[in-house]
């Protein structure tokens, strides 16, 4: 599972990249990159939950 949101992770990021290259406003891009940032710590908690704690998620 770990690795499932790694790559999730990883794909957040190239996704953000691209967005922050796009011809859109720099407000939707703080916005986006708020939103993001959120996530991907989401996502790495996540993932350090199921590491140190395997017992709660089986």
């Amino acid at each position: 599972m770990q690795h499932e949101i790694r790559d999730m992770i990883d794909g957040l990021t190239v996704a953000f990249h691209k967005f922050r290259s796009a011809d859109v406003p720099d407000e939707a891009k703080v916005q986006a990159g708020r939103w993001v940032a959120a996530l991907i710590g989401d996502l790495s908690n996540m993932a350090w939950q199921l590491e140190h704690n395997p017992g709660r998620w089986s």
